[in-house]
């Protein structure tokens, strides 16, 4: 992969790689034409040929237009020659494919166009349109298309000046057509040609450093603790950094002079996201991206009142992101008033009506920073109706609009583990937001067998999305599992959309006057988003369900007397000498003292 920095004070000129050792040898480049498979490993120059004479892409000068290289070249069929005692040399470029798109690069340097006929450079990873390609040729003048994804089509041409620049269809008949010509092994020893699959590799995942198998190569890692490379050159990501992996091998006569690589390895935690696909998934704290599933982008860093886009893959609804580019959004508020804060800039989304743009906000309350999550797992500004977060295919970019676009949606990471804090009460509701497994005697569901029992039923595992009772106070930490084929039809728990009313007659799990269990809920407000309720069997008119099997409402109740004998526990088994009002476990029965 082609790396980055070069000082800006060279802006004006590419500068041609040097090699390592002598190449004596003349460069033949041969013209090629079918561009379906473009050689990603193989290097190229831009040039055309008039006659027998030949003409390359040469650095570039102050007006970002390519210098005519002529001298030195030979022109045999479709074979140019360059002689290695020749001054100038042609530029030569690699291509990488990324997405749907190639970036252009000689050296450290990458070659864009945003107007005019000149091109940019950048000595950056780019990421913006104007680094990015269409590949072609046109077939009537055999030239070389590079429609860039900022513009409409342009052609590399040679204008009468003696100048090679991106020119429009205009220019085709009057200036000079130039091709793509790739480099082949010269005659006598050259700079074989040393790669790595991949300068970012993920903890546990590999990455090879391969070159002619006529090589004898041998590797080294400055940082074995980061990352190590075996005797076949397979790097191996230890543990997140940066290492540096050295080749280096001996000539072979007649074909390679001997000469050493580096390459700078960075180790990094891959993070999966799943697509939301219900309402359990909105916790706040958690982490999500933005996803255009249709075009596979997903939200970047923010732009001027507008957001990047960053290639990605999805496979069964599921996104591994190791682009650091790719914002990570985490969730706060409440229903109707989500909020988002984003990694690129430690501010919240928002929008303040202006426009088909997205914003910043380092205030949380305010208005703009408020978003609702549609039906879809869309954001729709709650400051301003109608106006959704999406992708635009057309000018590739995230902001915020009225109408048409591609949509948008959340997917949520998914972690190794889930951890969830019981209070000291002992016991806790919950909804994973995957399926999850669990200790012995640690989650139930709760089935009511009639009017009087509580039936609490323990389970192994549960699917995401399934509201459980978990009992222990401190933290337990849940691990993820595919799959949970628990049959929790019968589950009395349920988990409340925002319309659960008093008047449905349901309970919630509460510590009051008999103690933890489930209260018949008589507050004034619906049951909130996401909050965990339990719905009996039949109708009842009772107030209180215990969390005890062999319990049957509030019974059995002992009164406290300063001369009571009995050892009285806490439900965690702790000896209490002085019990106040509540559930606890006396000779070995579960009471409630009054």
């Amino acid at each position: 992969m082609l790396k980055k920095l070069l000082s800006k004070s060279f802006l004006l000129l590419f500068a041609l790689a040097a090699g390592t050792g002598s190449v004596w040898a003349d460069d033949s480049y041969t013209q090629i034409t079918n561009l379906s498979d473009l050689d990603t490993d193989a290097t190229y120059i831009i040039a055309d040929i008039s006659g027998n004479t030949a003409n390359a892409f040469g650095a570039l000068t102050t007006q970002k237009r390519g210098t005519i290289i002529a001298s030195g070249l030979s022109v045999s069929g479709t074979t140019i020659t360059v002689s290695s005692s020749a001054t100038d040399k042609p530029l030569e470029f690699t291509f990488t494919k990324s997405g749907d798109y190639y970036t252009i690069a000689s050296g450290e340097n990458y070659l864009g166009y945003s107007s005019g006929t000149a091109f940019t450079t950048s000595t950056s990873v780019p990421s913006s349109n104007s680094y990015k390609w269409n590949v072609a040729y046109n077939d009537t003048y055999k030239c070389l298309l590079i429609n860039n994804a900022n513009s409409t089509a342009r052609y590399i041409l040679r204008n009468a000046s003696s100048a090679i620049s991106a020119y429009s269809s205009t220019n085709l008949a009057s200036y000079g057509k130039s091709t793509l010509y790739k480099k082949v092994t010269a005659s006598g020893p050259v700079d074989p040609v040393v790669t790595i699959g991949s300068e970012s590799v993920v903890v546990g995942s590999t990455t090879t450093i391969s070159g002619p198998s006529e090589l004898s190569m041998t590797f080294s890692s400055n940082a074995e603790g980061v990352a190590t490379v075996d005797v076949n050159g397979v790097v191996t990501g230890v543990s997140v950094g940066t290492a540096t992996i050295t080749a280096t091998w001996a000539a072979v006569a007649n074909a390679y002079n001997a000469g050493t690589k580096q390459f700078t390895v960075s180790v990094v935690e891959a993070s999966i996201y799943k697509k939301v696909t219900n309402s359990y998934q909105l916790v706040p704290g958690n982490e999500y991206i933005l996803v255009a599933t249709g075009n596979n982008k997903a939200m970047g860093a923010v732009g001027s009142n507008i957001r990047d886009c960053i290639d990605v893959t999805i496979t069964d609804d599921e996104v591994t992101i190791i682009d650091e580019n790719v914002v990570v959004l985490t969730l706060g508020g409440s229903k109707d008033e989500w909020t988002f804060l984003a990694s690129d800039n430690d501010e919240y989304l928002a929008y303040s009506g202006s426009s088909n743009q997205v914003h910043s906000n380092s205030d949380a309350t305010a208005d703009a920073s408020k978003w609702i999550i549609t039906d879809d797992f869309e954001l729709e500004s709650a400051n301003v109706s109608g106006r959704v977060l999406r992708y635009n295919s057309g000018s590739p970019r995230f902001a915020c609009y009225s109408s048409g676009q591609q949509k948008a949606v959340l997917f949520i990471k998914v972690p190794a583990t889930l951890t969830k804090n019981v209070s000291d009460a002992g016991w806790a509701t919950y909804v994973p937001e995957f399926a999850v497994e669990f200790n012995a005697d640690e989650a139930f569901i709760i089935e009511l067998a009639d009017d009087s029992e509580t039936v609490l039923t323990e389970v192994s595992s549960v699917p995401a999305g399934t509201p459980v009772l978990l009992k222990g106070a401190g933290n337990h930490t849940l691990n993820i599992i595919t799959n949970s084929t628990t049959n929790v039809s019968n589950n009395c728990l349920k988990l409340s959309d925002g319309t659960i009313s008093k008047d449905d007659k349901v309970y919630v799990l509460a510590n009051g006057k008999y103690g933890v269990g489930f209260y018949l809920w008589i507050g004034n407000e619906n049951i909130p988003f996401g909050k965990v309720y339990m719905v009996p069997n039949a109708n009842t008119s009772r107030e209180f369900f215990s969390l005890f099997s062999d319990a049957t409402g509030i019974d059995d109740m002992l009164e406290k007397t300063k001369d009571m004998k009995s050892k009285v526990f806490s439900l965690s088994g702790q000896r209490v000498v002085q019990p106040t009002k509540g559930l606890y476990i006396v000779n070995g029965k579960k009471v409630i003292i009054k």
